[in-house]
């Protein structure tokens, strides 16, 4: 039998209920869905929203893409048909729209639309908006327009997909008071903001968009994610059929082991360790030396907090990246670069003339179970090595956006997603990047940056792979664990929750399907 859940909302629902422009669209069936999340969005505008795969949920179902990836995880259409490179040098592409494409409050959609919704996307905080900084736009039409980058990327239509969030198109209405774009949503996707129903912070109400391209495909007419900080709470919830679909961790799956209509599907899809941020030395000097990071690297017995942290869903990693596309450079040679050998880790402090250790602070992840479990086993090995990290837990992700933007903190643990290295390397290493709050400027990565992105397609595994050596034996990072992301859900109410392809996408919302009797 499936099951159609309906949620009373609390009294005070009105007082605290989200209003704004966007309006409040109704449902039209009882065909209802409950999504559970730890955190409340960082923000409902796709400019500063995060991305994870539970994340997203709150852009994802109310911004259609430009672009999709199919069930393989290849390049598929979404509100273009086509996104051809004009000439072999990689830099731009031509992209068509589809005919007769609305928004949900029933505005036609043109490719200036589209055009203005990227360059607003562009101011953005998000940790995407870097990839579509430097990039230029042109309409020609109605339907057509191109984007231009200033260097060769081979990934341009990558972008367009929901990961990376800038091909969400936001409507002229949105992007006349984009204040309101934290309150409502604006955008051509399978679901629209019920601001009336909504409780911010707590539970977020999404109805049908009946103006979307492919509504007749949509199973469920309302989706609710409910913010429920405490796995364990979330794991009671989906027991008992209060919500349908969840992110678990190792942490909670003996809960689940024996309950028969919970499904799972998980995925290696990240990595998890330290950010050596402060690689110049200005807040914490003793990372600007290599053999400090290396010793820090030497000094971590990866296998047994693996085990400890993640289980079975956990292996230990030596390099930033996880198995899959060959694009991200993972190489099973790197995997086990840094052997466990402590004596080796004092050496290599000693000649750095840091044989009495320091301390470093580390803001980390403290609603992540397996993150805090990770983070405070590093802490205890690096103690034998005199090495002290002050951690520093955040209770949600923007606390922990906040201090890592502040420049106060010279690392930081961070679970990174599988991704292309030329993405990932505009993310991680460049200046501008996200996860680059001090802005170092190497003059080794932007060579090795530079040699991947004017590699022709038949190089670019082998060119990615020796971009990677670079990054594990100049110790960029502090890799601990690759591990998969796992979610969970209700069998007798949802179906085709899993990954696509060998990606760390999981399948969008709205292909979903409703189970039936």
């Amino acid at each position: 039998m499936s099951k159609l859940h309906k949620f009373l909302a609390p009294a005070v629902i009105g007082l605290f209920a989200l209003t704004s422009c966007g309006g409040s669209p109704q449902a039209s069936s009882n065909a209802e869905l409950t999504l559970a999340v730890s955190s409340e969005p960082v923000g409902l505008d796709p400019a500063v929203a995060a991305n994870g795969n539970a994340s997203a949920w709150f852009v994802d179902l109310a911004y259609a893409s430009l672009l999709t990836l199919d069930d393989a995880g290849e390049l598929a259409p979404g509100l273009a048909t086509s996104w051809d490179f004009t000439d072999e040098s990689n830099k731009q592409i031509k992209v068509t729209l589809q005919e007769g494409l609305k928004f949900a409050d029933g505005t036609p959609m043109t490719a200036q639309n589209v055009v203005d919704s990227i360059e607003y996307f562009k101011t953005g905080s998000g940790p995407s908006s870097v990839y579509f900084k430097d990039l230029t736009l042109a309409v020609e039409d109605d339907l057509n327009f191109t984007i231009t980058s200033p260097e060769p990327n081979p990934l341009l239509p990558t972008l367009l997909t929901p990961k990376y969030m800038g091909g969400g198109v936001i409507s002229p209405a949105g992007l006349e008071n984009t204040d309101a774009l934290n309150a409502s949503t604006f955008g051509a996707g399978p679901y629209a903001l019920d601001t009336a129903a909504t409780i911010s912070g707590d539970r977020y109400v999404f109805v049908a968009n009946p103006n979307y391209y492919k509504h007749d495909d949509v199973d469920f007419e309302k989706v609710t994610i409910r913010v429920i900080p405490n796995l364990t709470s979330q794991v009671q919830a989906l027991k008992s059929g209060q919500i349908d679909v969840m992110q678990g961790d190792n942490s909670i799956m003996g809960e689940v082991k024996d309950v028969e209509n919970i499904g799972v599907t998980s995925q290696p899809t990240f990595w998890n360790g330290l950010y050596f941020a402060d690689r110049d030395g200005t807040l914490a000097p003793e990372l600007a030396d290599p053999r400090v990071r290396q010793a820090l690297n030497y000094a971590v017995d990866r296998a047994a907090i693996a085990t400890a942290a993640y289980g079975e869903y956990g292996r230990a990693e030596s390099q930033p990246a996880v198995p899959g596309d060959s694009s991200q450079g993972y190489d099973d040679e790197l995997s086990d670069y840094y052997t466990y050998d402590v004596e080796k880790a004092k050496e290599l402090l000693a000649d750095a003339g840091y044989a009495d250790g320091f301390t470093l602070s580390v803001p980390y992840k403290g609603q992540q179970a397996p993150s805090t479990t990770m983070v405070q086993a590093l802490s205890e090995q690096l103690k034998k090595v005199g090495v002290t990290l002050d951690l520093q837990p955040s209770t949600n992700t923007g606390e922990w956006v906040s201090k890592l933007v502040s420049k106060e903190h010279g690392a930081f643990q961070q679970d990174s997603s599988g991704r292309p290295l030329v993405l990932a390397t505009q993310m991680n290493w460049l200046p501008g990047g996200v996860l680059n709050p001090f802005n170092v400027d190497d003059p080794d990565i932007d060579e090795a940056y530079n040699k991947l992105i004017e590699a022709p397609a038949e190089d670019q595994a082998a060119t990615s792979k020796e971009f990677m050596k670079l990054l594990v034996e100049n110790a960029y990072t502090l890799p601990v664990v690759s591990a998969d992301e796992i979610f969970l859900y209700d069998t007798d109410v949802v179906s085709a929750v899993e990954f696509l392809g060998n990606t760390p996408k999981l399948s969008p919302v709205d292909t979903w399907e409703l189970v039936s009797e």
